[in-house]
């Protein structure tokens, strides 16, 4: 049974969608953890920004570095998904100009 590389490619861009949503969700939750409180402890949002800016950048918590990762990796698996599919296109072409 041959396995199509359409099939292959539309998988892992498929699950490269999945991938970041799930960072991108992760990363939503976190940013509204920290609107919610600073509202609770009524801060000034530009006062923090100013001082955010001038000090130095702290280390981010692992959470929010696993979130960036994985929506790096999935940027990645989606380029490797239009490459298959791609590449896929290009064989068929070419069994196509080799057939006519």
């Amino acid at each position: 049974m041959p396995v199509s590389g359409i099939q292959s490619g539309y998988h892992i861009v498929q699950m490269s969608q999945q991938m970041a949503e799930k960072a991108a969700h992760g990363i939503s939750n976190n940013v509204s953890k920290v609107k919610e409180e600073l509202s609770d402890h009524n801060i000034d949002l530009a006062a923090v920004a100013d001082v955010a800016i001038t000090a130095s950048t702290p280390s981010l918590p692992s959470q929010k570095v696993e979130f960036l990762i994985n929506l790096a990796q999935a940027a990645g698996y989606n380029r490797v998904g239009a490459s298959v599919i791609e590449k896929n296109n290009e064989i068929i072409g070419s069994l196509l100009d080799i057939h006519v």
